[in-house]
């Protein structure tokens, strides 16, 4: 709620947190230049005096917010009789999104990976970005009975994941994938899948998160000329984010774990997949984060988090003051020969 001593229209920004601080001006204007607008939400709001209320009031509601990310929101605001006020700021951090859920569809014989997703985000009805196909895989059944397939003896199981909706946590991967339980859903997905199998059923299971441990801070491995190897180790397997950025007056400040995990810089600059990187470990959690086109002769400053495992974004990210940093420089190219007139 902002409360204003004069009736007036409040101008909010809500930005990732960063290090730039926007002017009253960007504020009315609802831009901030050089940001993505997908990280930055903005409005306004009209206050007026609200029945039997003391002061001069009103809510504020941002919506459509990243999940699990630290904003800033700065207010600023005109009164009815052309008064402007200063620049005010708060801090608030989003909740994580709802865990997703993996379904495994029990499937005789083959079936296309793309016809199965786009049935499915018909069937529940779901966003198909937000289905991820994971394994093809021999079904679990819970008796001796042996079914005769095309290719083994086992039946198939397709598993799929499905998101949470990083903007919104109503109604939950849950509650959606629950619906194919039903014998209504089950009798259009043996329709228009004519191998699913619907007499073992599908399965729903709740995605597992463990939030990641490190136990090996990054080390500098290999460097060349236009790259750079980090390695590093987690207690289990987990993926690892890291940015590479020059020493700049912004490239020495150290991001939030939410910024290297989307490959922005401390002031929401975004970088291009030459210096952000994305990798899973391995299965004993050993990760290695490859840098291959970098400039050569030049400090970077590496800055990395870690996630778990899960197949989607946002991922349960370590907190902002456990994100690792380490500095080195490529190595200098003999090849390029400076000429003078």
């Amino acid at each position: 709620m902002v409360a204003l001593s004069q009736i007036g229209t409040v101008y909010y920004i809500a930005v990732v947190d960063s290090v730039v601080v926007p002017t009253s001006q960007q504020i009315i204007s609802g831009t901030l230049p050089n940001i993505d607008p997908k990280y930055y939400r903005s409005g306004s709001v009209e206050v007026t005096k609200m029945e039997y209320a003391s002061t001069i009031s009103s809510f504020v509601n941002v919506t459509n917010l990243h999940a699990q990310a630290t904003y800033k929101i700065y207010f600023t605001a005109k009164s009815a009789y052309g008064d402007y006020s200063g620049v005010e700021m708060r801090t608030f951090t989003t909740l994580k999104v709802n865990e997703g859920v993996s379904i495994l569809i029990p499937c005789l014989g083959n079936v296309s990976v793309s016809r199965l997703l786009d049935v499915l985000s018909v069937i529940i009805p779901v966003a198909k970005k937000r289905l991820i196909f994971t394994e093809a895989e021999e079904f679990p059944i819970q008796n001796t009975t042996k079914v005769n397939l095309v290719y083994g003896d086992q039946l198939n199981g397709y598993r799929v994941t499905l998101a949470p909706d990083a903007d919104n946590n109503t109604p939950s991967p849950l509650e959606l994938a629950n619906g194919l339980l039903t014998e209504e859903k089950q009798k259009e997905l043996e329709a228009l899948i004519p191998q699913f199998y619907k007499k073992v059923g599908v399965k729903v299971t709740p995605v597992k998160r463990i939030s990641p441990r490190v136990i090996v801070t990054p080390q500098v491995g290999q460097i060349g000329y236009y790259s750079a190897t980090v390695n590093i180790e987690l207690i289990e397997v987990g993926r690892l984010f890291a940015i590479a950025t020059e020493k700049t007056s912004v490239g020495n400040i150290k991001p939030t774990s939410y910024q290297i995990a989307y490959g922005l810089m401390a002031d929401n600059t975004q970088l291009d997949d030459r210096y952000h990187k994305s990798v899973f470990t391995s299965l004993n959690g050993n990760g290695q984060i490859v840098f291959d086109e970098l400039k050569d002769h030049t400090e970077y400053n590496v800055y990395i988090t870690a996630g778990n495992d899960i197949p989607y974004m946002p991922a349960d990210l370590l907190s902002n003051d456990k994100v690792m940093q380490v500095s080195l420089r490529t190595l200098k190219n003999p090849s390029k020969i400076c000429y003078r007139n």
